[in-house]
């Protein structure tokens, strides 16, 4: 398989409120973070409004948001958009910058 080496999306990508499309359908993949916990991500690729490529592996509620708007099939948010912006939020006693669906 080829490699994919597009960079994350990361709050820091995401200065306002602004709009990402998804360019792939996704994907699951099993991940295994530093401290050892092993997992499965959804990965998905999108564009920012620039066009620049990146790699989002939404969180759960970001997921929740998204299926709402656009259908529990991921096939069918290709091309299609979400509005996003970064907030500062409580994740398991940590303030994290997190990727939130509009």
């Amino acid at each position: 398989p080829q490699l994919d080496l597009k960079p994350f999306l990361k709050a820091i990508d995401i200065p306002e409120p602004t709009t990402i499309k998804f360019v792939s359908q996704g994907e699951y993949v099993k991940t295994e973070f530093e401290e050892g916990t092993l997992t499965t991500q959804f990965i998905i690729d999108v564009t920012l409004p620039n066009g620049d490529p990146r790699r989002w592996s939404p969180n759960k509620t970001a997921q929740e948001s998204i299926v709402r708007k656009l259908g529990i099939n991921s096939d069918h948010w290709l091309n299609k958009t979400v509005s996003v912006l970064a907030v500062k939020m409580n994740v398991r006693g940590q303030l994290r910058d997190v990727i939130v669906v509009e």
